[in-house]
């Protein structure tokens, strides 16, 4: 049987490491406590398209909810009270209508700033001081251990599918990254780009492990990956990564793809 193609990908932080520990120096937000488990529920909601389906069930989640960057904004556009969480350390301007948030200390100054007088609180992510919160290299994926010190137990993820719908990567966006990959999994295939399959495969390897602890509600992608986790492949990528691929690795890479590249829809 021929061997799953598959790319071992490596990632850096978006800003350089002393930046981050300068900024959670400076930062000065009150510190979230963590805390022993109790009974709540805790949806965290990435933006990925098929979390419009889920609209409904969040609408009437019987606890709480929590929107990871920009999503948190769409979640309130549609009636629901959701707790902003991120751990991006660049600038951004994070959704005018959330009026509660979680961000790490790492966060830019600029960010707080935006914030000032709603109700923010802060965390540490390990890179910046000891004991600090682990994970991947998202904030979906620094969600999990945050959530379970904070007392979770309980906990579902909503929109971390890590795939495209139609010409959407993202519910309320899109932002249109060039190295884009075709995911190959339980026959159907699926189209989503590095930082996303990164995600994807993060997130089958927490929910393989503490499936006890964090339930996964997304579909696409990652539900494939998690249900096909020997057989997914990679079977297509597009112009960019082709020549990034053929840039880090020369021509050897080519052998293993024997489909041109389109662009193709998640069954």
């Amino acid at each position: 049987m021929k061997k799953p193609f598959r790319l071992e990908l490596q990632t850096d932080c978006i800003v350089p490491l002393p930046r981050m520990q300068e900024n959670a120096e400076r930062c000065s937000a009150p510190r979230v406590q963590m805390a022993p488990p109790h009974g709540r529920k805790l949806a965290i909601v990435g933006g990925g398209p098929l979390v419009a389906h889920d609209l409904p069930e969040l609408q009437a989640w019987q606890g709480d909810v929590w929107g990871i960057n920009h999503t948190a904004g769409w979640l309130v556009e549609n009636g629901i009270d959701a707790m902003m969480v991120s751990v991006d350390p660049q600038p951004w301007t994070p959704p005018a209508n959330v009026r509660r948030a979680l961000l790490a200390t790492c966060a830019d100054p600029s960010v707080f700033e935006q914030l000032a007088g709603k109700d923010v609180k802060a965390f540490d992510l390990h890179e910046t001081a000891l004991g600090g919160i682990f994970g991947g290299c998202t904030t979906a994926t620094r969600m999990p251990i945050l959530a379970l010190r904070m007392g979770y137990t309980d906990i579902s993820f909503f929109g971390c599918e890590g795939s495209y719908s139609g010409d959407r990567d993202h519910v309320d966006r899109h932002n249109g990254e060039a190295m884009e990959l075709i995911i190959r999994a339980g026959g159907n295939d699926y189209r989503c780009e590095t930082g996303l399959l990164i995600q994807c495969q993060d997130f089958a390897a927490i929910f393989g492990t503490f499936g006890n602890f964090f339930k996964n509600r997304s579909g696409g992608l990652l539900k494939a990956m998690i249900e096909n986790p020997d057989t997914w492949e990679i079977v297509a990528v597009s112009a960019a990564m082709r020549d990034h691929l053929e840039k880090v690795n020369g021509e050897i890479w080519k052998l293993a793809l024997d489909e041109p590249y389109h662009l193709k829809e998640a069954a």
